[in-house]
């Protein structure tokens, strides 16, 4: 557990806050607004407290030991941009998925792959281990084909 992904969802709007314990950091990733932006100005002070304080009712107790948090960083690492108002959850989850402090994904992916990366995305949920629904309407569309 040297990394905790949180996505936020704010004023309808998708970024991923991230604690990176090993890498001493706060990062906040977002497809659209930066660190001196009023959007982030508002939420990031809050949402690095409210972090350490529940890590602090938690998890402190049951490690014995106290993470000194107050000296971490705040970063804002480059990420994949958006270019308009409404993709912010498709980056937000590609963040999610392929992030790390030593995996530049900025050439990863941009606005261009979006529709792409949502069927992708979509197939992946559908025909899920996980997802116990019958999935014959799509496997068996034509008649012809084997799950």
């Amino acid at each position: 557990m040297w990394r905790t992904f949180f996505p936020i969802a704010r004023d309808q709007h998708w970024f991923t806050f991230l604690v990176c314990l090993k890498e001493r950091a706060f990062a906040f990733l977002d497809s659209a607004y930066g660190p001196k932006s009023h959007f982030h100005k508002e939420v990031r002070d809050a949402m690095i407290e409210n972090f350490i304080s529940i890590w602090d009712q938690v998890v402190t107790p049951v490690m014995r030991t106290r993470i000194d948090f107050e000296n971490f960083d705040i970063v804002y690492p480059s990420v994949p941009q958006q270019d308009n108002r409404h993709d912010c959850g498709v980056f937000s989850i590609m963040y999610l998925k392929y992030w790390t402090p030593r995996t530049p994904i900025g050439n990863m992916f941009g606005p261009a792959d979006i529709d792409n990366i949502r069927i992708r995305l979509a197939k992946e949920l559908y025909f899920s281990t996980f997802n116990s629904i019958d999935k014959t309407f799509v496997t068996d569309f034509f008649g012809d084909v084997k799950a």
